[in-house]
């Protein structure tokens, strides 16, 4: 049985562009494998990212807008179209998020001409900049999770190594 939507993946920006896309059939997704982390890869459709505003426009005819994020470990722009553009909109003062605004994003990962990009379903616009923290522990917690993952697959192994060697 598959889900319409996917569960988001907290990463950061530099595992979304050194990430690279795979086609399956599982309803015409498109997914992108994540880089190796101790060995063991990932892949996912739809990723969850926080990180601060360095740009962001909407064109005259309010038919498209950008936004450019930062997490510090890369940037990224976020797109919009028609209807999506309140996305991007600041809610408080009904003009595209400030440079400076933190942003907590759920999307999918697209590409044109070679530049991946964020479509997003969901934008946060986040007050308090400790959630930039919350973020951080967030990804520390996947990568510990990997990374245990990781050592008690290698124990496993050299266990079954002594015991067939003994």
């Amino acid at each position: 049985m598959s889900r319409p939507y996917e569960p988001a993946v907290r990463v950061r920006i530099e595992d979304i562009l050194k990430g690279e896309f795979e086609e399956t059939t599982l309803n015409a997704a498109r997914f992108l494998r994540l880089p190796p982390l101790f060995g063991i890869s990932s892949l996912v459709s739809r990723v969850r990212v926080l990180g601060i505003v360095t740009y962001s426009m909407i064109s005259e005819d309010r038919r498209y807008g950008k936004v450019i994020l930062e997490d510090g470990t890369g940037a990224i722009s976020l797109r919009v179209w028609d209807e999506d553009i309140d996305l991007i909109v600041d809610h408080d003062t009904g003009d595209p998020y400030n440079v400076g605004t933190i942003l907590d994003v759920i999307a999918r990962i697209r590409a044109y001409k070679g530049e991946k990009y964020l479509y997003p379903t969901l934008v946060i616009k986040l007050k308090d900049p400790n959630w930039l923290i919350v973020g951080n522990l967030e990804l520390m917690r996947r990568r510990l999770k990997l990374l245990a993952t990781f050592l008690r697959s290698s124990f496993e192994s050299s266990e079954e190594m002594n015991l067939n060697n003994g």
